[in-house]
């Protein structure tokens, strides 16, 4: 049986509020004045719905991003239809996590996300927020192993490896890469393209270094 969706739009000022506040920000890291072809924001009302289009079971999916366009649970029904507790700043980086993604699509002119996965995760991360919610870590051991895994572990360092890049080496090299990234063919290729921008190679020596 085939799924099918009533869609309406619909006015919501504590979402648009959200949006607006972050397509602001992120307009300026990115250096995009996003004004045609903008995000839909699809507000999914039950976990019903959610598991349709994502074919995920569970209650923890809350939020993803697809084709430019953003899909997260309905915050009036946040706590009924998920595990996550609910609160306003937490739906906000929920959201604007979700926005980043999009930019990054818009950056790097390809259609699904990029690799590897803890940077496209990390910079939504940085930029929404979370660095100062998530558990601070000692040092770095595992966020290089999510190139292409899909694992919820990439949250765990990504966040903080990106929060290096961009506050000690500046935004313009972090979106110089992005924008180059459709010419990697594979980690070794990006590990490459990051010595060249960067001046080293993405190690957690390194890494554990710049952290000091």
């Amino acid at each position: 049986m085939a799924n099918i969706y009533k869609l309406s739009i619909t006015k919501d000022a504590f979402v648009n509020k959200i949006v607006e506040s972050a397509m602001k920000d992120l307009d300026e890291f990115f250096g995009i004045k996003w004004t045609y072809g903008r995000p839909n924001i699809l507000l999914c009302k039950d976990r019903k719905t959610i598991v349709a289009l994502t074919g995920q079971t569970g209650n923890s999916v809350i939020g993803w991003e697809w084709n430019r366009d953003i899909y997260v649970l309905d915050h009036a029904n946040f706590e009924k239809e998920s595990e996550h507790t609910y609160n306003a700043e937490k739906y906000a980086r929920l959201l604007k996590h979700e926005l980043v993604h999009a930019y990054t699509i818009a950056t790097i002119k390809k259609q699904r996300k990029c690799k590897p996965d803890w940077l496209w995760e990390g910079l939504a991360d940085y930029l929404s927020g979370y660095s100062r919610h998530r558990k601070q870590i000692g040092s770095f051991k595992n966020f290089l192993m999510f190139y292409e895994n899909d694992s919820g572990k990439v949250y765990e360092e990504s966040v903080f490896a990106v929060e290096i890049l961009v506050e000690k080496f500046g935004k313009t090299k972090i979106l110089n890469l992005l924008k180059q990234l459709s010419t990697c063919k594979g980690k070794a290729e990006f590990n490459k393209l990051f010595d060249k921008i960067y001046g080293f190679k993405p190690t957690y020596n390194n890494f554990n270094n710049l952290k000091k």
